[in-house]
Parts: C-alpha cells; sequence; structure tokens
C-alpha cells in the first residue's frame, strides 16, 4: 500500500468508527504524544490533548445512532514528510 492509500485509509478508519461503534482505532491512528492537539470545534474551541480528544471523539461516536457518511473528492498532496488532505463529506444522522 503506497503512502497515500495509507492516509486515506486513515481517514476512512476515522468516520467508519461512528458508523461501526468499533472506537478502538481512534487510538490507534492518533499520535500519543504531547505535541499533539486537536481543535475544538464546539466551543470554546480551544486546543485538545491527545486524552482529551480521544474521549471527546468517542462520546461524540457513542452518542450517535444510525450514523452515516459518504466521503468524496478525496485528494492527498504530500511535500516531504507533511501530508495535507481534502475532501468533501455527506454526514447523516
Amino acid at each position: 500500500m503506497g503512502d497515500k492509500d495509507e492516509i486515506l485509509d486513515v481517514i476512512t478508519t476515522f468516520f467508519d468508527s461512528g458508523k461501526t461503534k468499533n472506537l478502538a482505532p481512534l487510538s490507534a491512528i492518533q499520535l500519543d504524544d504531547p505535541r499533539f492537539s486537536s481543535y475544538g470545534d464546539v466551543p470554546p474551541f480551544d486546543l485538545k490533548d491527545y486524552a482529551t480528544t480521544i474521549a471527546l471523539q468517542q462520546l461524540r461516536f457513542v452518542s450517535i445512532s444510525d450514523y452515516e457518511h459518504e466521503i468524496k473528492n478525496m485528494r492527498v498532496d504530500i511535500f516531504d514528510n507533511c501530508a495535507v488532505v481534502t475532501f468533501t463529506i455527506r454526514q447523516t444522522e
């Protein structure tokens, strides 16, 4: 599997966790490191550490029933050791 395919697999794995309720992959696809941060998408819109991010993602996914998603127009651009992924997603609950 090439780098682009691996990256696309991580994106798909993340959203599939909401559908399957198998939350174990969430911990595996994100970096458990003090340098990790994620941007909060609800107020107070602050940066979250790894543990907080995983807990909030798990809580969000288990609280959703009948979750479906469709990922379209996925694009991966790799620059040396960095990748930028863009896509559109349709989610329904």
